[in-house]
């Protein structure tokens, strides 16, 4: 007896044949191709994400002594009194620079302008300033403890209050803008026993979107720098973490690029974040790790970072092209000025906060390199 029979499964085409025999035959070898087929695709695993490795040789750096840079004073007055400085945003000719809870403006030459809001309970003030940026030409003061956006326009006059509209769930400590108008929240640590994801995306109004899965808040650390945007592409990293990551089509976070430090790598079995703050803090241990990656740029042709090591800001130009990384160690040779781990790009200009080693009630200072000093080397 005759037969053709034809069975169709995951898009395969397979013709059992004209007899009764070969028909047997050819069942028994398609059910054992098909057992075959379903093992290959019950055991494998989606692709893991690649993560490109940046090798950075701290054996292998180039001085850069920071006489060789423009000097900025910020000028010093009881008004203009900083601390150490934690951000640093750019509007116009205008400096804003925000140490600890205050947010100050100075001109292109470091004369003193005024400062942006206060704290207080009153309509145009904060309770808790959690950080600053800048938007449509205009300054932004996030208060994380009224859950509000103040906005003022680029001489420090009021122009709105906004109410964030979080997730109840998952509050923020910190937004970040983001080129299509709308934000990323970074959300706040919760404890161990209630683990958090790294953030969220809110509207151009401040109302809660969606979570960003992918990766939890390790520890109650923040920092005033945490994002970096670069054409459709997010980054994201912690402290003391050698891993950067990237936020997915603002729904979940991967790796992206690991920085190799080799020796001076942070241990990796050295307990939680805490532990490692105080593993790195030791003085035995001080000029061994390299590490705290942050102010993080990214162009067409560099990754550009900030990291510390040995008490000293180095700075890296990795080219995404050749795959090799330049690493730039700022030093003062005349020893008068400490450098900071605050370090910034701005349309074309790399610049570094130093302090002085002897008169600690002088304003930290700015020195400013040409990026073409760097990648002409």
């Amino acid at each position: 007896m005759k037969t053709n029979s034809i069975l169709k499964i995951f898009g395969l085409t397979v013709v059992l044949g004209e007899t009764e025999k070969s028909s047997k035959y050819c069942k028994s070898l398609f059910t054992g191709v098909l057992f075959l087929i379903l093992c290959f695709f019950s055991c494998t695993k989606p692709a893991s994400p690649v993560v490109e490795i940046i090798s950075v040789d701290t054996d292998n750096t180039q001085l850069v002594d920071i006489s060789k840079g423009q000097k900025i004073e910020l000028e010093t007055t009881d008004s203009s009194l900083l601390y150490d400085i934690s951000r640093i945003e750019f509007l116009k000719e205008k400096i804003i620079v925000l140490s600890r809870e205050k947010v100050s403006v100075f001109d292109e030459n470091g004369k003193f302008l005024f400062n942006i809001s206060s704290k207080g309970e009153g309509p145009q003030e904060y309770i808790n300033l959690a950080n600053v940026f800048i938007k449509n030409e205009q300054i932004h003061l996030i208060d994380q403890m009224s859950k509000k956006i103040l906005c003022y326009d680029e001489n420090g006059n009021f122009v709105s209050s906004t109410k964030i509209n979080e997730n109840n769930q998952y509050p923020i400590s910190d937004l970040f803008p983001l080129e299509n108008g709308k934000y990323i929240g970074k959300n706040m640590f919760q404890g161990d026993q209630n683990l958090v994801p790294v953030g969220c995306i809110l509207d151009e109004e401040y109302n809660f979107v969606g979570t960003i899965e992918g990766r939890k808040i390790l520890s109650g650390i923040t920092k005033h720098d945490n994002f970096y945007q670069y054409k459709d592409r997010i980054l994201y990293w912690e402290i003391l973490n050698d891993t950067i990551f990237s936020i997915e089509d603002y729904q979940s976070v991967i790796p992206k690029y690991f920085v190799d430090f080799g020796n001076h790598s942070i241990p990796k079995n050295n307990g939680d974040i805490y532990d490692l703050i105080n593993y790195s803090s030791q003085p035995e241990n001080i000029n061994k790790i390299a590490g705290f990656i942050g102010n993080i740029i990214e162009n067409d042709t560099y990754l550009m970072f900030r990291f510390m090591f040995k008490k000293q800001v180095h700075y890296v130009f990795y080219d995404k092209q050749r795959k090799n990384a330049r690493i730039f160690r700022f030093e003062d040779s005349n020893r008068e000025y400490y450098t900071t781990p605050c370090v910034c790009y701005h349309n074309g200009y790399i610049y570094l906060t130093i302090m002085s080693e002897t008169d600690l009630e002088k304003n930290p200072y700015l020195i400013v390199f040409e990026e073409n000093i760097f990648t002409k080397i």
